[in-house]
């Protein structure tokens, strides 16, 4: 069975959902943050194994959840950083889209009170 640490994959979709913290993080900064596009990506999909339960056929959070984490996942995986500078990505049509989405993925994660989830959610 999965673990799903809930609060990993909201911290993940916040940083992936805010300008202004990827404006902060993704630069040379004062602030102590660095975090990277790529960095996210991992967090939010492959290293919470979020992405082996949603192809596995589990329900995650919900059905309609998992729908838009999925098509979160496929957004996000068309895009390879390393084609980009990060002044380009941050500002491009494609992430303000994937910002957006990431937006209502994180408003739904939040709303879910797991009750269709097969996998094991962790606070």
């Amino acid at each position: 069975m999965f673990r799903i640490y809930k609060n990993n994959i909201i911290r993940a979709l916040e940083a992936l959902s805010s300008y202004e913290y990827q404006k902060a993080a993704w630069f040379e900064n004062n602030q102590g943050l660095s975090y990277s596009y790529n960095e996210n990506a991992l967090d939010l999909f492959y290293d919470s194994s979020l992405d082996k339960a949603l192809k596995s056929g589990e329900i995650v959070f919900g059905i309609v959840v998992d729908a838009i984490l999925s098509e979160l996942e496929s957004m996000v995986d068309k895009i390879n950083a390393n084609n980009y500078k990060a002044e380009e990505l941050i500002n491009s049509p494609e992430m303000r889209i994937i910002r957006e989405k990431a937006t209502l993925a994180l408003e739904s994660v939040k709303s879910s009170d797991g009750s269709e989830s097969t996998v094991e959610i962790i606070e």
